[in-house]
């Protein structure tokens, strides 16, 4: 039938994709003659997975066919034709990406026109209601009150998902924004003016990718859909790499992260969002300290507990801050000492994270310039 026949076209155009970009990510560490052949390997495939994809009328393969096209190019060296086929890459996104914007506003603003004919319908159900609610008991005034709590819940999570999806949409574009830059910056290393102007671009792309992934995450939390990979893992390592990997970017404002070798301290956590965590109070340590100053990190068990202290010199809090610095988009009276990005949602994201193994985060400061220690405490693994 003509649906099977269109379904197989699709597989088919799949399966050519995915030879062409295997090949492309094994020659990764090959030469550069083994290279142009894995390159041209892989534009073979792609052609049959183009014409694939252009008779079952599929777009979003076709997009990924010129994003590897692109790529097997760059790998051949051929930089122009690369560009070429990041444009039609980009063009085609783009193309995609407006008809998904379409659709999904049309579902929003169906979804919008239900609502608001519900609350209508609600508000004069409310009306209708209220002359027999003057008789009744607080009981009954509190079920109302409940009520009105679970449709605010409801109203949040739906302002929730929204900023969701304006986050996901925004990630393709600026991945494209990234890849342009950086193909710039390989086609014109001799021109250092151009090559300044690329670095910038990827750097402002950078800051507003973490602003999404941090918009991301913080929907999924309110969500309640992160679920953790716990494992045992061995927390002084963990903090070591982490420590190090941060180091380069406190050399940049001459400071100094002291993390001494510390005993072994074993937790049952989620290796990956542990690291979230701790590598953000490093990274705010770094941010909110002035040049030259010190950055201590430790590792201790008390009790039954494994604690993680991370302690600066740098521009501290007052009452107000300490009451507000765990919050959401919350912004507190000090600012980073080297004009770097804050979104406000990297210490509620972490407590949130903490909170999800069990474990507490607080923090402590005896008031402006007077430093600032952040400390994690998780249930240690008895052996």
């Amino acid at each position: 039938s003509l649906a099977q026949r269109i379904r197989a076209k699709g597989i088919e155009a799949e399966d050519w994709l995915m030879l062409a970009e295997l090949e492309i990510k094994q020659s990764e560490h090959r030469t550069a003659e083994e290279k142009r052949t894995s390159a041209q390997l892989a534009t073979g495939y792609l052609n049959h997975a183009l014409a694939a994809a252009e008779g079952n009328h599929s777009q979003e393969v076709a997009c990924r066919a010129y994003k590897t096209y692109a790529d097997a190019y760059r790998l051949a060296g051929d930089y122009e034709r690369a560009l070429e086929q990041y444009e039609k890459f980009h063009e085609l996104q783009r193309k995609i990406f407006a008809q998904e914007i379409q659709q999904k506003a049309k579902i929003l603003q169906a979804r919008f026109e239900t609502e608001k004919a519900k609350k209508e319908a609600d508000l004069q159900q409310a009306k209708a209601e209220a002359e027999h609610l003057r008789n009744m008991e607080l009981a009954g005034v509190n079920q109302q009150l409940e009520e009105s709590n679970r449709r605010l819940t409801e109203a949040d999570q739906l302002k929730t998902d929204l900023l969701g999806i304006a986050a996901h949409d925004l990630k393709n574009p600026l991945q494209s924004i990234l890849g342009f830059a950086e193909l710039i910056s390989a086609r014109t290393a001799g021109d250092a003016k151009v090559a300044g102007y690329a670095k910038t671009i990827e750097q402002t792309a950078v800051r507003m990718f973490k602003t999404v992934v941090d918009l991301l995450q913080s929907s999924a939390i309110d969500s309640g859909v992160i679920v953790l990979q716990r494992e045992i893992i061995d927390v002084t390592d963990l903090i070591a790499y982490i420590a190090e990997s941060n180091m380069i970017h406190a050399a940049k404002k001459d400071q100094r992260i002291d993390f001494p070798p510390q005993q072994i301290c074993v937790v049952n956590a989620d290796a990956e969002r542990l690291h979230e965590v701790i590598d953000n109070l490093i990274g705010n340590a770094i941010k909110f300290s002035p040049r030259g100053k010190t950055i201590w990190v430790k590792v201790e068990k008390r009790d039954e507990k494994v604690c993680v202290s991370v302690r600066d010199e740098g521009l501290g809090m007052d009452a107000e801050d300490l009451k507000k610095i765990f919050g959401k988009f919350r912004k507190l009276s000090a600012r980073p000492t080297g004009g770097e990005n804050s979104t406000g949602l990297g210490l509620f994201i972490a407590k949130q994270l903490i909170d999800l193994h069990g474990g507490k985060i607080w923090v402590e400061s005896k008031g402006k310039d007077q430093g600032t220690t952040f400390t994690v405490e998780l249930p240690a693994v008895i052996s």
